[in-house]
């Protein structure tokens, strides 16, 4: 998109438009850079300011507050009459630390100040009380307030003094802070410039390259063209002078190209049409069911090549019969709910004489062969295809085509459509043997679920695992072999713990000690060594519940044979390999053009799927060559 862009300009205008790109990038980093300083040196000083004014006016406070103590000392010496000034003193002090209050913005700060300005009243009462006992003349009570008084006072202080010191400590963090946020602006702004910089350098680039690439490009369609006399598309989607001289000389070849026109499309045609087996491959490799399987291939092969309609029968088990098992569409739905078949000896039936014969037939013109069997749903097919779908040396079923044009199928045709059919064959063999894997382990699955499990309680306290005999007979063993029915965490690692799997086992009872969950639960899966030294697999359910003081009050749970699932799961998993490795063999064959180069593939592939062994591959040639037919 950029290059067609730049191919709309001249060479000067792009070359003058990079730099002036280049200056809009500065320009524009420098007031955001002077914005933003202005902005933190702002904030600080607004800081610090408020923060110098709030200690000035909490020291003036504490001042007061000294003062008043003075004051009231002088009172209790008769050295004045009354404790007017040490209530003045008070005043004032409280008037200065509600103007600090207003300043702050911290709720610790503000909570820290109404806490003293609480203390300043009670202490503004104690000098009251200490006056009136002293008019009174309850000596002993004016002892007692001025104790209470100076003891208050002094807690104030400290009170304000700590205020004051984390004033000074906020402000500190405030510029640590402040002087952390320009460091990471400044890696920003390091960051910004590089940016542009790249940036410049990636305008310079695509310059370079708008005007170096046509000259290429020109370059290279001319030595094409001399080499070897064929046609040249150089692009030429701009309007700057390259562009203007790629479309002098695409003009020049064009009537080279128009004939090799129709060579081209055949060979696109033949490239699309195994891209699409190909894709059609790829897409069922993954699918497991059958009836899904087979829907797919007949869906995405009306869609991929056009058809009128596609559908795939399938052999009987007995051998003898040929029934429909997906259609594509309505009209194959229809037809596979009728439960259409054809028999394998039916001499008039293209899909009979397909499996019959092992190899691909045609109809191109069903107007003109008397023994068609037309079908009413289909009533616009005038040519048919079908081919043997062959596993092996076994046919499995026909995929069978038709079309609404009249010689549609080539022999080239079949060949493409015989490689999807054997490809698909392959897979629904697959497919079958993991349906009847599935069934199986359904079937165990069942059968382990009617059967009693092996259950066990375990004394957390003794370090003793009370077992039954059904979990014994999980282990092939029984309570006489082993020792009895209580045995330790040790014993039973001993006995029945692959030494593999030890840590994973110790693991989940670290779990189970470190959680503090009142009910806990947790499965694990791990090998097992039976009486007779085979190694099998047991899934664990471990369950354990806690009082509410988190002590153990019940550690329970029950084994469950698990050794012939994990044997299935191993046996898929290698099934799922060989067919991908069938599938990227298959898919490299198909790519190849000549039998030599096809048959050196096979020839490699096997001997890397038999683990780089030897492998000869042999062909006979008197099996090319058809043998003539007898008058």
């Amino acid at each position: 998109m950029i290059n067609n862009f730049l191919r709309r300009m001249t060479v000067r205008r792009r070359i003058v438009g990079s730099f002036l790109i280049l200056l809009i990038f500065l320009t524009l980093f420098v007031p955001l850079t002077i914005t933003d300083h202005l902005s933190l040196t702002g904030r600080v000083e607004q800081l610090t300011n408020i923060n110098a004014r709030s200690n000035q006016l909490l020291l003036s406070a504490l001042a007061d507050i000294l003062s008043s103590r003075v004051n009231l000392m002088r009172y209790a010496d008769d050295l004045t009459p009354s404790v007017s000034d040490a209530l003045n003193d008070i005043s004032k002090a409280m008037n200065s630390i509600e103007e600090a209050r207003s300043l702050v913005a911290e709720p610790e700060q503000k909570s820290a100040m109404a806490n003293i300005l609480a203390g300043l009243v009670s202490y503004n009462t104690l000098i009251t009380n200490v006056q009136t006992a002293r008019i009174e003349n309850r000596q002993q009570d004016v002892t007692t307030l001025l104790s209470n008084s100076y003891q208050l006072e002094f807690d104030l202080e400290q009170q304000i003094r700590a205020v004051v010191n984390t004033n000074v400590t906020l402000v500190n963090e405030t510029n640590r802070t402040t002087l952390a946020v320009a460091q990471q602006r400044l890696i920003l702004l390091v960051t910004s410039y590089l940016i542009a910089l790249l940036l410049a350098i990636a305008v310079a680039v695509l310059v370079q390259q708008s005007i170096t690439r046509p000259v290429s490009e020109l370059r290279e369609g001319a030595e094409t063209f001399q080499r070897e006399r064929r046609a040249t598309s150089i692009p030429s989607e701009g309007t700057d002078e390259l562009s203007l001289l790629a479309q002098t000389i695409n003009q020049i070849t064009s009537e080279l190209s128009q004939t090799l026109a129709g060579l081209e499309q055949r060979v696109a045609e033949r490239t699309k049409a195994l891209a699409s087996v190909a894709e059609i491959s790829t897409s069922i490799s993954t699918v497991l069911e059958t009836d899904e399987l087979l829907q797919r291939v007949v869906d995405l092969a009306k869609e991929r090549f056009d058809f009128y309609h596609a559908h795939i029968y399938v052999l009987n088990e007995v051998g003898d019969t040929l029934v429909l098992a997906s259609g594509a569409g309505d009209v194959g739905r229809q037809m596979v709910a009728k439960k259409h078949s054809i028999s394998l000896d039916r001499e008039q039936s293209l899909v009979a004489r397909a499996a019959r014969g092992k190899k691909g037939v045609t109809i191109n013109d069903v107007t003109a062969t008397p023994d068609f069997l037309p079908n009413p749903l289909l009533p616009n097919t005038r040519s048919e295809m079908a081919v043997p779908m062959i596993a092996g040396e076994r046919v499995v079923g026909v995929f069978d085509v038709q079309s609404e044009v009249v010689g549609r199928f080539t022999d080239a045709d079949i060949a493409v459509q015989a490689t999807l059919a054997s490809q698909v064959a392959s897979t629904l063999q697959n497919t079958r043997q993991y349906e009847i894997s599935q069934r199986t382990a359904a079937q165990l699955s069942e059968a382990l679920q009617i059967a009693r499990l092996g259950n066990w309680e375990y004394d957390f306290k003794n370090d003793l695992f009370n077992f039954t005999d059904e979990f014994y007979a999980i282990f092939r063993t029984s309570a006489e072999k082993v020792g009895g029915y209580k045995i330790s965490s040790a014993g039973y690692s001993t006995h029945f713990v692959h030494p593999d799997d030890a840590p994973l086992v110790g693991s989940e009872i670290q779990k189970v000690l470190d959680s503090k969950d009142r009910n806990f639960t947790t499965h694990l899966e791990h090998r097992i060594i039976f009486s007779d030294g085979e190694v099998g697999y047991i899934s664990v359910n471990i369950n354990v519940e806690r009082d509410e003081n988190g002590k153990i009050t019940r550690w329970y749970g029950a084994n469950q044979d698990i050794t012939e699932r994990k044997r299935l799961e191993e046996i898929n998993r290698k099934r799922a390999i060989q067919q991908e490795a069938l599938n990227v063999i298959t898919q490299k064959i198909q790519n190849t053009t000549t039998i030599e180069e096809a048959m050196q593939i096979a020839a490699r592939e096997m001997g890397h799927a038999l683990g780089m062994k030897p492998t000869l591959v042999a062909l006979d040639p008197g099996s090319l060559v058809d043998e003539p037919e007898g008058n």
